[in-house]
This record gives C-alpha cells, structure tokens and sequence, in this order.
C-alpha cells in the first residue's frame, strides 16, 4: 500500500476506543473521556484522586465521539473533563451507544450544510458517504444524500466512486463494497 492510501486510511478511520464514564466514590462528579484501555486509565486516575474513582459505563467510539460527548454537555463542565452528575449524562450513558442522527426531508438544507462545514473542517475536497456517516453517527440513506446535495446551490456532488481511482481501498477479488459506496464532492 503506497504512503498516500495509508494516511488517507488512517484519515478516515481514526483510532477506535471507548468513550468512559467514571464516577467518584460520592457520586457527585464524572469524569468523561477516550482510552483504548479504561481500566488502565482509571488506575492512573487513581493515583492523582484522594476519592474513589469507579467506572460506571463504557461505549465504543473514539476521540472525535469523546469530543462531541464533552460538547453536549459543556454545560454541566465542572474542570476539564470533569463533570456534574446530571440526569441527561445519566440518561445517555444508559442508552449503550451514540446515538445515530436521522436527517427527515425537511432537513435537506441542514444536511448539505453539515456535510459542506465538515469538508471544510477537515480540509478535505471529498468524502466518502458511509465513511461521513460513520464518523459524524449519521445513518446514511442515498435519496436524501442525493437531494441535499442537489440543495446545496450545486456545492456539492455525490456519485459512485470510481473504482479504478480508488482500487487501494478495495479487495481486487472480492470487490467487497463494489456498488455500496459514494463519494461526495464539493464543486
């Protein structure tokens, strides 16, 4: 694999992890963030807090997730990554996943938006739909690509990847997502 296909690779699929909530003894604080290994970083915790510290809950994700997590509930931010017990970061800790956003019809101008200030965050031109997805916790559904990139004032294009530019990312026998992916553009 040629160094170009690695660090777009690396790129799209940032390091997977868990997303951990830890507890003090009291309960009145939590402390939310990312580690590959909670355990270990809940022992390293310890050792720098007079109360004890418990993991209450962990869910798949990564440092983007973590960042998101922190953001929506910046309200409740005591120090750092130190928070309030509140109900809702109880309530969605409950829920065992990060919920996925499901854009409707009418929110066909939001969407073209979000994709557009996405791209321009992250210094891209392009993006592979699933992958925009996955990374932002979307659920992808093509007619509603399709036509909010239509809304986005001819910004934005989406059309199935071309194979032959992208042949790094495929199985050359089994063609694993041949017809599965498509690729966005911005104009």
């Amino acid at each position: 694999m040629s160094k170009t296909a690695t660090t777009m690779t690396e790129q799209i699929k940032p390091k997977k992890g868990y997303i951990y909530l830890i507890a003090e003894e009291d309960n009145s604080f939590f402390k939310i963030g990312f580690s590959t290994k909670p355990e270990n970083r809940l022992r390293a915790l310890q050792t720098s807090n007079p109360r004890n510290l418990r993991i209450i809950k962990t869910i798949k994700g990564d440092k983007r997730d973590e960042a998101k997590i922190q953001y929506k509930f910046r309200a409740s931010k005591e120090n750092n990554e130190w928070f309030r017990n509140t109900k809702e970061i109880r309530d969605f800790f409950k829920t065992n996943e990060i919920p996925k956003k499901v854009y409707k019809k009418k929110d066909l101008f939001a969407l073209a938006s979000d994709i557009f200030q996405w791209l321009k965050l992250n210094n891209k031109t392009h993006c592979f739909a699933d992958n925009f997805c996955k990374l932002n916790h979307i659920k992808f559904d093509f007619e509603l690509f399709t036509k909010a990139c239509i809304y986005s004032d001819h910004l934005l294009h989406i059309s199935p990847i071309d194979y032959e530019q992208y042949s790094f990312l495929f199985d050359s026998n089994s063609h694993k997502f041949r017809g599965e992916r498509y690729l966005i553009k911005i104009l």
